[in-house]
């Protein structure tokens, strides 16, 4: 077989191909970027509604919490602190847009009375409080502010609470949210407000004192 010395690429057909291929490299990147940032968001609401739903469970069941002479069976809630709050209600926490609180309501109150020195998660169940796990925000997402009344009553976001507490009594599937004034019956939902890494994109967790919870895609005022 005879050897055609001419064959091959020339200098402007790799130009171009490795033009094409840079093109195409970047769309597909892109897109990918595009695609992690909606999951991450999408991932962490869901793991937020996972978790209130563990604490409604909790309850429901009749989880108890602590051990031997300590065990008590009590409601089960989640604590939320207000990443815009100034100043914060718990300097030490390590960042309030990605870290909540899973707690036990031993004390009866309807609000969260563990620990607030939250800096490392093993200190959450160092010593005795209601504290029973700190939850970590894993994914680039994170919660942006908490507020109040989107649905049913006049909307807070302007001035909001610096932590909401939501707590799932037993055995009733209604729950009490409290803030860090009081814990308002004529207030009947309440928001977490979420957002992906570079801030175009928005996820809101709507929980209502009657036990719903719906996730939007509608960003919080």
């Amino acid at each position: 077989m005879a050897f055609n010395k001419n064959s091959g690429f020339t200098l402007i057909e790799l130009l171009v191909s490795i033009s094409i291929f840079v093109v195409i490299t970047s769309v597909i990147l892109s897109n990918y970027s595009l695609y992690s940032r909606q999951t991450d968001l999408t991932r962490t609401a869901q793991e937020i509604a996972l978790a209130l739903r563990k604490a409604q469970s909790y309850s429901l069941a009749v989880r108890g919490f602590g051990t031997g002479l300590t065990l008590t069976f009590s409601a089960w809630g989640l604590h939320f602190e207000n990443p815009l709050a100034s100043p914060p209600p718990s300097p030490q926490w390590v960042n309030a847009a990605k870290q909540f609180v899973f707690y036990s309501d031993t004390s009866g109150d309807k609000k969260y009375g563990g620990s607030n020195d939250l800096s490392d998660p093993a200190k959450c169940s160092a010593v005795p409080n209601e504290c029973s796990e700190l939850l970590q925000i894993n994914t680039s997402a994170k919660i942006v502010k908490l507020c109040s009344g989107l649905k049913t009553s006049n909307p807070t976001c302007s001035n909001p609470p610096k932590y909401i507490d939501i707590t799932y009594q037993r055995p009733n599937p209604s729950i009490t949210i409290c803030n860090d004034l009081n814990c308002l019956s004529s207030v009947t939902d309440y928001e977490i407000c979420l957002t992906s890494s570079d801030g175009n994109y928005k996820r809101t967790i709507y929980v209502w004192n009657t036990g719903q919870i719906a996730i939007d895609d509608i960003a919080c005022p």
